[in-house]
C-alpha cells in the first residue's frame, strides 16, 4: 500500500519555498504603515494645537480685561474716545429757544402772510451767524425740508419788502435784534446774509428772534426749526417745535 501524497503546490513539496509567516503573539498589533503615518502626524499637530489654544485664552483674557468693566458698566459700547466728542479746547454750547407764536406780517403789495416768532432766549457762550446754520426738519423722521428759492425781500424794516415768498416747499428765517430791528436773514439757498453787509458775521444778541415764513405754513404739522452748528466751531443743537 502506497503512502498518502502532499498537494501540488505544498511547502514540503516545493523545494526551496520559505516557510509561512508565524502568527504575531497575543495582544500585539501587527505593524501597519497607514497606524504609523497617522501616529507621526499627531506628534507634529499635537503642539500647533497646544499654541493656538493658548493664543485663544489669551485673546480672551485681554477682551475680558479691556472690555469687561464698559459692559458692567453699562457704558459706551466702543472703547475710550470712540463716540462723538468736542474738538480739543473746545466745549459744547447751549442755545435756550422760546415757545413760538404764531402770527401776521404785512408785505409788499400791503398783502398778508402767516409767520412763526422763535425766541432766541440766549447761548452760552454766545455764537455768531458764522457758527451756526439752520434747518426745518420734520420731527417724525429727520428729513429736512427746502429747496431752491429766490433771495427773500427783507429790508431792516420789512419781513418780506416785496411780497410773500411763493415758491413750493420753501422758507427763510430772519434775524431780527433785541430792539425788533432786522439785521439779516437764513434761506435754504443763501445760507446767512448779513443786511447791509454780505459776508460778515453778526454776533446774536440774548433776547433776540427768528422769524420763520414758509410756503406752505408749518406751525402745528410736526416740524421745527432746527440750529446747528458748524464743523469748526463749538458742538452745537437745539431745535424748536414750531
Amino acid at each position: 500500500m502506497s503512502e498518502p501524497r502532499e498537494p501540488p503546490g505544498s511547502a514540503a513539496s516545493s523545494p526551496g519555498a520559505a516557510p509561512p509567516a508565524a502568527a504575531a503573539p497575543a495582544g500585539e498589533r501587527v505593524p501597519s504603515p497607514a497606524r504609523e503615518y497617522r501616529r507621526q502626524r499627531e506628534q507634529v499637530r499635537g503642539p500647533y494645537r497646544l499654541t493656538i489654544g493658548s493664543l485663544v485664552v489669551f485673546a480672551l483674557f485681554n477682551f475680558v480685561l479691556f472690555y469687561g468693566p464698559y459692559i458692567a458698566a453699562g457704558g459706551p459700547e466702543g472703547p475710550p474716545g470712540s463716540g462723538p466728542t468736542a474738538a480739543p479746547g473746545v466745549s459744547s454750547t447751549s442755545i435756550d429757544l422760546g415757545t413760538p407764536v404764531v402770527g401776521n406780517a404785512t408785505c409788499g403789495g400791503n398783502t398778508t402772510f402767516p409767520i412763526e416768532t422763535v425766541p432766541w432766549v440766549g447761548s452760552s457762550p454766545p455764537v455768531s451767524t458764522r457758527e451756526v446754520h439752520l434747518e426745518v426738519q420734520e420731527l417724525v423722521d429727520g428729513d429736512i425740508v427746502g429747496g431752491p428759492s429766490p433771495p427773500p425781500s427783507v429790508t431792516v424794516a420789512s419781513l418780506c419788502a416785496a411780497g410773500p415768498p411763493t415758491a413750493t416747499a420753501t422758507w427763510y428765517v430772519v434775524l431780527q435784534n433785541p430792539s425788533g430791528g432786522n439785521v439779516g436773514y437764513f434761506s435754504y439757498s443763501s445760507g446767512w446774509v448779513v443786511l447791509g453787509h454780505p459776508g460778515a458775521d453778526y454776533r446774536i444778541s440774548n433776547g433776540s428772534a427768528l422769524i420763520l415764513l414758509s410756503v406752505p405754513p408749518l406751525a402745528g404739522l410736526s416740524f421745527g426749526l432746527c440750529i446747528f452748528g458748524d464743523l469748526a466751531s463749538a458742538p452745537v443743537q437745539a431745535c424748536d417745535q414750531l
